[in-house]
């Protein structure tokens, strides 16, 4: 994993035991694990000295293989475990991937999970490095955790964007889990990693080469019949488009999406779609129909208490309203309710 520091779980996950408290205080005590410092959840880091973990290394190869595999699988499961825990804490963009399903058996005891990923943010601020790595290491050639890989960079996105890390390792992190599931030809997912990356993408402004992922993973949702995951990419599409300044094409896709979220009752996913449409809409002077697609986002916020998309939504309206003035009875503008303007072509 490198030189990183590691929380005690993970020593407890390598001997495959539920508490390694003895063992890691053995160690701290004659020196060879040293106290790193604490991290921002209150979990004490450790750290091997660069000359301990290189012969560590040496004597770690003369073990059978079958049992270093499954130390590193217990803690690679580990870490999925963790960040999809985490991930289910961390305020989250509605179009993003569903919060990833937790791996069965958990590795670590659901108390001490609960008790490390209390702080979604300060768990993820501490363990960052160490999932980048995780996500290389299932990425690995011959180890054949390509799904493992994809859920790990998907876990991984709700953070980036919520503190704007648009860096390339955690690009570098996606990309890496793409090529794997494509090495197996696994359709879904090469369908989380492209998805996870095309977003990636669009966060960090490039939006031709999330175009380009969004296609591909589109293509991908056709071909299987995932109508959610296929209402996914054309929203990833949307917004790639609009920031391309495409807003013809972006309303196209976005309405697309739509009607799949409104069958599906998914009204987080829903209002974010409706926001999108209302800023297409905004960006071609059709000031009228924004103002319905946005009021419609705005009361599915409020009443769901997304306090993101509910800020983003009044802040577009103020602007319709200072582009056309204050029209008799446009505060009360009818929200969209299905008509027209949104289906598909």
């Amino acid at each position: 994993m490198g030189p990183q520091d590691v929380a005690e779980w993970v020593v407890a996950a390598l001997l495959d035991e539920p508490d390694a408290a003895d063992v890691v205080n053995l160690l701290a005590d004659k020196s060879l694990l040293t106290l790193a410092g604490v991290d921002a959840g209150g979990e004490p880091r450790y750290r091997l000295h660069d000359l301990l973990r290189d012969f560590a290394a040496e004597r770690l190869a003369e073990d059978p293989e079958q049992q270093r595999d499954a130390a590193l699988e217990r803690m690679l499961t580990g870490y999925l475990q963790l960040a999809g825990l985490a991930d289910r804490g961390l305020p989250r963009e509605p179009t993003f991937p569903p919060p990833q399903r937790l791996p069965a058996p958990a590795v670590v005891p659901d108390t001490a999970a609960a008790r490390l990923t209390a702080d979604p943010v300060a768990w993820f601020a501490a363990e960052r490095l160490n999932l980048l790595a995780a996500t290389r290491r299932a990425c690995e050639p011959g180890r054949g955790q390509h799904e493992l890989a994809a859920r790990l960079a998907s876990c991984q996105l709700a953070f980036q964007d919520y503190q704007a890390r648009f860096d390339d390792a955690g690009a570098g992190c996606c990309q890496q889990a793409l090529a794997t599931a494509q090495q197996f030809a696994d359709p879904v997912c090469e369908y989380l990693a492209l998805s996870a990356l095309a977003k990636s993408r669009s966060l960090a402004g490039d939006h031709t080469d999330a175009t380009d992922l969004a296609q591909q993973a589109l293509k991908l949702m056709r071909g299987i019949g995932y109508s959610w995951g296929e209402a996914r990419c054309l929203t990833l599409l949307g917004s790639a488009y609009h920031g391309l300044g495409r807003h013809r094409d972006a309303i196209d896709a976005l309405a697309r999406a739509l009607p799949v979220y409104q069958r599906c009752g998914a009204r987080h996913a829903q209002a974010a779609c409706l926001l999108k449409l209302g800023h297409a809409h905004q960006a071609l002077g059709h000031h009228q129909q924004a103002t319905q697609y946005l009021q419609h986002s705005l009361r599915i916020s409020r009443e769901l208490r997304l306090n993101r998309l509910e800020r983003q939504a009044l802040q577009a309206l103020q602007k319709c309203r200072a582009a056309t003035g204050p029209a008799p009875g446009s505060t009360n503008a009818r929200p969209y309710t299905g008509g027209e303007a949104c289906q598909p072509r």
